[in-house]
C-alpha cells in the first residue's frame, strides 16, 4: 500500500489535543464520545498512536489513560496553540506529532507517514491540507522552534493556529496524494457531524 511507503526511523512523541469545550456539541467531552466497537474517541486515537511514546494529553481533565501524561493548559480556555505551548513547556521533546481528539478516522499509517515526512523535511511545522485546499493545522508535526512564535502570538492575543503558521516555516502536506483517503480528515464538531459518523462508515461503502 502506498501509505506504508514512509516509515519512522526513530521514536516520536505525540500530543492529543483534548481541551476543546465542545460548545457546538452541547458541551460534551469529545474524548468520551462513543466510537464504534465499544471504545471512546480517545481510546481509538490512542490505539492508532501505539507506535509513539510518550503520548501527552493536552487540556484533558483526567484521569490519565495508560501510557499517557496529562498536561494542563497554562492559560485555560485559550485554544490549541496554548495547549501545544503548554506541552512544549512541560516536556523535553524537540518535536511532537499533533492529533485532535475529534478526528475519528485518524490512522496508525497516517501517524507514521507524518512523522516520516518530518524526518525528511526540517520545517518548523508540517500540517495537512486536504483535496479542496482546507488546512488542518491540528493534524501535523510541530517542532520546538515554534515556541518563540507561539509566545509572541499569545502576548499579542493572536491565538489562531493559522497565525502561527504564517509566522513559521511551514510545509503543507497532502497525504491524499500518497494513497490516503480524504475521510481521514473528518472532524466531529456538531451534533450533525456525530449523527453522520454513526450513520455511515466510509471505510465500508
Amino acid at each position: 500500500r502506498q501509505e506504508r511507503a514512509l516509515k519512522m526511523k526513530k521514536q516520536w512523541a505525540a500530543v492529543v489535543l483534548a481541551g476543546g469545550a465542545g460548545r457546538r456539541l452541547g458541551g460534551k467531552d469529545k474524548t468520551k464520545l462513543a466510537y464504534r466497537e465499544q471504545e471512546s474517541f480517545l481510546e481509538h486515537i490512542l490505539k492508532e498512536l501505539q507506535d509513539f511514546s510518550p503520548i501527552y494529553l493536552s487540556g484533558h481533565p483526567g484521569p490519565s489513560p495508560q501510557r499517557t501524561w496529562l498536561i494542563a493548559d497554562k492559560l485555560s480556555g485559550m485554544g490549541p496553540m496554548v495547549g501545544l505551548w503548554s506541552v512544549f513547556s512541560a516536556c523535553g521533546e524537540d518535536a511532537l506529532l499533533s492529533v485532535p481528539c475529534d478526528m475519528p478516522y485518524f490512522s496508525r499509517d497516517l501517524a507514521s507517514w507524518l512523522a516520516s515526512a518530518a524526518e525528511a523535511f526540517k520545517a518548523d511545522c508540517l500540517v495537512c491540507r486536504d483535496n479542496v485546499g482546507r488546512i488542518h493545522p491540528l493534524c501535523g508535526v510541530y517542532r520546538r522552534s515554534c515556541v518563540p512564535h507561539m509566545e509572541a502570538c499569545i502576548r499579542e492575543g493572536k491565538l489562531s493556529m493559522r497565525e502561527l503558521l504564517s509566522r513559521t516555516e511551514t510545509i503543507l502536506l497532502e497525504p491524499q496524494k500518497h494513497g490516503f483517503p480524504e475521510y481521514l480528515f473528518m472532524n466531529i464538531n456538531t451534533a450533525e457531524d456525530l449523527r453522520l459518523f454513526y450513520a455511515h462508515d466510509p471505510r465500508n461503502p
